[in-house]
């Protein structure tokens, strides 16, 4: 295949249409199992969604992964061999991993006090809606009962998404917008605005943007896909551990505006911290291009 960004950013919203239809089978086939019929599925809601099991809420969460993310990804870098040879530039270093640790560290209450501001923001009472429903659909599927359930759920909802969403925001369309628009900036802002809209939680837009930039820049600084990924596996691995030891309704707690924010002053202090360490690091990239 030629390396044209635009066929590349259409084949790959293509391959997503057909695994997310290969993903509703899947799904359809559970909704059989668990004794409901065509009609039932036909007229959809969420409360079908929520009358599985956890386990079965699970499955199809794994196979709408699998299919809507992992598979298309896979398919446009096995036949876009641009793609591949961008994802991994630079080899793996502790050390590089270590300062992008510490610059999500850093970010968090930067992400947490955003979650805030984004409650400032009037919203269609659809958008309110269609949050909450999702919210119990998070708890339900976040009901562990055991260590197995457990160990699913970091699969299901940390590594394969860490790996999915990263190799398509981050290793496809940000470097497929870095051709079009010939500005790594542009295709960081864009990627990141796409990761958070796509997820369909516009309570928690802003912070899912923060977290998508500061992924993206990781790749953009490191030149190698792993460190973001690794990232990204972490932060959902550790909101679904503190599902599982502090209850359901801590999952997402960091995106969304329900606790007190800290004091602006706090907030402003973090922010010049986060600036400061921010800056650090891209002078060392730009040394290192020049």
């Amino acid at each position: 295949m030629t390396n044209n960004p635009f066929l590349d950013i259409l084949r790959l919203i293509s391959f997503v249409i057909l695994g997310l239809l290969c993903s509703n089978l899947i799904t359809t086939i559970i909704l059989f199992n668990g004794g409901y019929n065509f009609e039932d599925i036909r007229q959809g809601s969420s409360q079908i969604l929520m009358n599985l099991s956890s386990n079965q809420l699970m499955v199809a969460q794994l196979s709408s992964h699998i299919c809507g993310l992992i598979l298309p990804a896979f398919l446009l870098t096995k036949f876009s061999p641009s793609i591949k040879e961008s994802l991994s530039v630079n080899s793996w270093q502790a050390s590089n991993f270590l300062k992008y640790i510490l610059l999500l560290l850093l970010a968090l209450p930067l992400v947490s006090y955003s979650a805030y501001l984004n409650q400032l923001i009037p919203l269609p009472e659809w958008m309110h809606s269609n949050e909450d429903k999702l919210q119990d659909l998070i708890k339900k599927l976040l009901d562990f009962k055991n260590i197995g359930q457990l160990i699913l759920a970091i699969v299901t909802i940390g590594i394969i998404p860490g790996i999915g969403e990263e190799w398509i925001f981050r290793g496809i369309l940000q470097t497929r917008f870095a051709l079009i628009f010939k500005n790594q900036w542009i295709a960081l802002v864009l990627a990141s605005v796409l990761f958070s809209a796509i997820h369909m939680q516009f309570e928690g837009f802003l912070p899912r943007f923060i977290l998508g930039f500061i992924l993206g820049y990781v790749f953009m600084h490191s030149k190698n896909l792993w460190y973001s990924i690794i990232l990204h596996m972490l932060f959902n691995s550790v909101q679904v551990l503190a599902a599982y030891f502090l209850g359901p309704d801590m999952m997402d707690e960091s995106l969304s505006g329900d606790k007190s924010p800290m004091p602006w002053y706090a907030a402003l202090f973090m922010l010049s911290i986060f600036i400061v360490y921010f800056f650090s690091l891209e002078s060392k990239r730009n040394i290192h291009v020049v």
